[in-house]
């Protein structure tokens, strides 16, 4: 697991707060106090225009990225593929 996925699931959240950390264009990780791990817009894959990212490669894996669940507000490729 790397560093940041480590410690996302490592993170102790306090009651009535909510962690939240960004990833990339609009992809946000939230975790709250009961451990849950919730991802929005997910932006981990570079298999759409690698040239148009902001970095060569996701911040998280793909296949280390700790999720309970995922939500996505819009239909583009590069959140769904």
């Amino acid at each position: 697991m790397n560093h940041l996925a480590q410690d996302i699931h490592d993170a102790q959240v306090s009651d009535e707060t909510v962690l939240l950390y960004w990833l990339e264009q609009s992809h946000f990780v939230m975790k709250i106090p009961d451990g849950t791990i919730i991802h929005i817009d997910p932006f981990l894959s570079r298999l759409v225009k690698p040239e148009n990212h902001i970095r060569p490669l996701p911040l998280l894996e793909p296949d280390e990225t700790p999720a309970d669940f995922v939500f996505l507000t819009h239909d583009h490729r590069d959140h769904t593929d």
